[in-house]
């Protein structure tokens, strides 16, 4: 008999249709390939741009330290504040892309919703963050981040000469930004996920992990030769809430659901009243860097996002009166801030009040029989689950736990506090904050063409 050839299939052919390796060829790997451009970009950018934020926010303090010591310093502290307010009314004014946080402007641009130009985002952010860190506003350096990233991804999109029907790249980029922002590469993942597109898209995780991957690479190597920390929470020291003391994590996931719901509904009044508000913009500014100078002379500690306040919490530094009088001008601040228009971030001024929250629960709980070394990590925890009632994306935060404090052996309070916030908060009707903003701002501006 005679033998029959052996033919040799190349695995690809053989499982890939010609319609099916067409789409590979000229969708997955460009996208891919572009996303990893745009995550080298994204975390190079981040990084000098989260190092040139601290220095700004470390001078911040150093300038609230010196009024402490020498008075004298006010009267040309003021002045300069209000110098600092002239110019960043005139510069939202030319450039509206810096008014704010940057994260709904940004999510309504991924979901194809806004009409922004790429490069005007980036250098509205760089400049107006810098004015207001070095003011020692209570903005956070992860929104204008985030905004970074997103438009720095759509430069690259639009350079790859991509269709920007899904922004995947632009999506990626946003992913690298949260990565680069917090140290956190999971994190960046589930965020472009769970909060920006709300949907399982497997070419968007793809992307979105490839330019994560390449970012955070590019953060951890880079910000070792820049000097910067590796863990955004000094965490590793304190103690591990045992099993028997649970009862303080469903209080605090209750009380954070409940301040979230409180929060929420601040934020979007202000925004309302704002918009309703016959005043002019620029007066809300003002108003803004006002009250912040006279917070910074006065009380030191609430100079900046709320990270110097999370690290006291950490050291068990401050005690009830003291929170207690840190929480309220911090959230107030954060209502006048936000609604002023000033640029920077939400995201850790909101962390900053989820931890003095917990906190205060803590001390409660030290009163009912909990051992006083245990409030630092309940305060982590409930800085946690407020942060995720509020933008209502638990995946989301308790990844970000894990991987801003390094600590694991947690994880099971933490998922049991966000697991009682988040249900309470569905029970509350409590909308998602990110997402329920920009609705509202294209509500008002009705929808722009779909066109960059």
């Amino acid at each position: 008999m005679k033998p029959q050839p052996t033919y040799y299939l190349d695995p690809i052919e053989t499982i890939l249709t010609p319609t099916l390796r067409a789409h590979v060829a000229q969708r997955v790997v460009p996208v891919l390939a572009w996303s990893g451009i745009a995550g080298v970009a994204v975390g190079v950018a981040a990084t000098l741009f989260n190092r040139i934020l601290e220095y700004a926010a470390g001078a911040a303090l150093d300038i609230g330290q010196a009024m402490t010591r020498e008075p004298r310093w006010i009267a040309l502290y003021v002045p300069c504040m209000l110098a600092a307010a002239i110019f960043l009314c005139w510069w939202t004014t030319i450039l509206p892309e810096a008014r704010g946080s940057g994260i709904p402007r940004t999510e309504a641009m991924m979901c194809g919703k806004k009409q922004l130009v790429w490069w005007k985002m980036c250098l509205a952010t760089f400049v107006g963050s810098g004015v207001s860190f070095v003011a020692g506003m209570s903005v956070g350096a992860e929104g204008p981040t985030v905004q970074f990233g997103g438009g720095l991804g759509a430069g690259v999109e639009r350079l790859g000469g991509l269709p920007r029907g899904k922004r995947y790249v632009a999506n990626s980029g946003l992913a690298a930004g949260v990565a680069s922002a917090f140290i956190a590469p999971c994190t960046g993942v589930l965020f472009a996920i769970e909060e920006v597109q709300r949907k399982f898209d497997p070419l968007l995780i793809a992307s979105a992990i490839v330019a994560v991957l390449y970012a955070y690479a590019v953060r951890l190597g880079l910000g070792a030769a820049l000097g910067m920390h590796e863990i955004l929470f000094a965490a590793s020291a304190i103690e591990t809430l045992p099993l028997r003391y649970i009862w303080a994590v469903v209080a605090v996931g209750v009380v954070a659901a409940l301040c979230a719901k409180l929060f929420n509904t601040v934020i979007l009044t202000a925004d309302r009243i704002a918009y309703r508000s016959k005043l002019p913009r620029w007066t809300m500014i003002v108003a803004a860097f006002a009250v912040t100078a006279v917070v910074n002379i006065f009380v030191v500690d609430n100079v900046g996002s709320g990270a110097w306040i999370i690290d006291g919490i950490l050291g068990m530094r401050y005690g009830w009166g003291k929170l207690l009088l840190l929480l309220a001008i911090k959230f107030a601040l954060v209502a006048l801030i936000f609604r002023g228009g000033v640029t920077g971030g939400m995201m850790v001024p909101m962390l900053a009040l989820g931890a003095m929250l917990g906190a205060l629960v803590g001390g409660v709980c030290v009163c009912i029989g909990m051992p006083q070394s245990y409030v630092p990590m309940l305060a982590m925890i409930s800085m946690s689950a407020f942060f995720g009632a509020c933008i209502r994306a638990p995946f989301t935060v308790i990844a970000l736990f894990a991987e801003t404090t390094g600590r694991t052996d947690a994880l099971f309070a933490l998922m049991l506090a966000v697991l009682i916030s988040h249900a309470l908060a569905e029970l509350l009707r409590l909308r998602p904050l990110y997402d329920t903003l920009w609705i509202r701002d294209l509500a008002r501006e009705g929808l722009p063409k779909q066109t960059e």
